[in-house]
């Protein structure tokens, strides 16, 4: 279900105006202040016992938005400001590591793997071993030792997770049978923002080497499919699905706060920061027609569209 919403923007406790920089405790001061030295001692800081690190570790939050300039790093900010968690952005993104896991399994189905692949523990010696291989259990197995370490937090009481713009529906499921308890922000932006955004600085890697994005139907055609895909997820309890202009709105704020169960505070949403400093471009009329046109049934269903 799209997130309507519901609380207004004050509802929603900022902190007072402060000058950024100056006595900040900096965004991750609750996890420095989860460390503890005994009196008189020296060295590493001991993590706080009364934290469950196994609980944590199993409660991942990912962000997803359908393609690039869609707020996920707003997002990001908004989610890791309190302290409580860290969340990589888009981690080493030109070898999207979790794409390229998940398709590990995109040749299993009815007919793969054979019966070739399958061995009696009890007796190797009696079945064709060329091809056996563990179970699709331990596969995934590997694949959840995999991202908890690539994604391991610097400090263990942290909440972790990452926000990523390349992952799908596919990859929403993917997810959730690795991590059961994991909670997933889907994030979207009206495609023609997006698009303005995104052409003040084109030609950002899909998948190295093969598939980098210039043009705005190249563009247009990513966030439909990909923003279909989250409208279809929308009803799973544990995903949440988001406006970005409803996030930048603050109304949403305290829906996202109880979703992942963070501390969510308005705080990023009145401190820009800019990766890219030029601002967004105004199309012509002929690009947002073309935008507007390949994305319009899946935009209609998030409110995007002509009035």
């Amino acid at each position: 279900m799209l997130s309507r919403p519901t609380q207004p923007r004050a509802a929603v406790t900022a902190p007072p105006a402060r000058d950024p920089c100056a006595g900040h405790p900096g965004p991750f001061a609750a996890a420095e202040a989860s460390t503890r030295r005994s009196p008189g001692t020296t060295g590493t800081p001991q993590a706080d016992p009364s934290a469950d690190a196994d609980d944590i570790v199993e409660r991942p939050v990912f962000v997803l938005a359908p393609t690039w300039r869609c707020g996920s790093t707003l997002m990001q900010r908004l989610l890791t400001a309190s302290g409580e968690a860290w969340l990589w952005g888009e981690p080493f993104d030109r070898a999207a590591p979790l794409l390229s896991l998940h398709e590990q399994l995109a040749p299993f189905g009815d007919d793969w793997p054979t019966v070739d692949h399958e061995v009696d523990p009890e007796d190797p010696g009696s079945t064709w071993i060329a091809l056996m291989s563990p179970s699709r259990a331990q596969l995934l197995a590997a694949h959840r030792a995999f991202v908890r370490e690539l994604l391991r937090p610097p400090h263990p009481s942290l909440r972790w997770g990452c926000k990523e713009v390349r992952l799908g529906a596919p990859q929403v499921d993917w997810l959730l049978e690795l991590f059961p308890q994991a909670r997933i922000v889907l994030l979207v932006r009206d495609p023609v923002a997006a698009w303005s955004s995104f052409a003040a600085n084109p030609g950002w890697w899909w998948r190295w080497p093969r598939e980098r994005v210039h043009d705005p139907t190249h563009f247009a055609d990513l966030w439909a499919r990909q923003a279909g895909g989250f409208h279809s997820l929308g009803t799973r309890p544990e995903c949440l699905l988001v406006r970005h202009e409803d996030v930048v709105a603050g109304t949403v704020l305290d829906d996202l706060a109880g979703h992942v169960g963070l501390t969510v505070t308005a705080a990023p949403l009145d401190h820009v920061v800019r990766g890219i400093a030029e601002p967004a471009i105004d199309p012509s009329p002929d690009v947002v027609a073309l935008v507007r046109s390949r994305t319009a049934d899946v935009a209609a269903r998030f409110g995007y569209g002509d009035a």
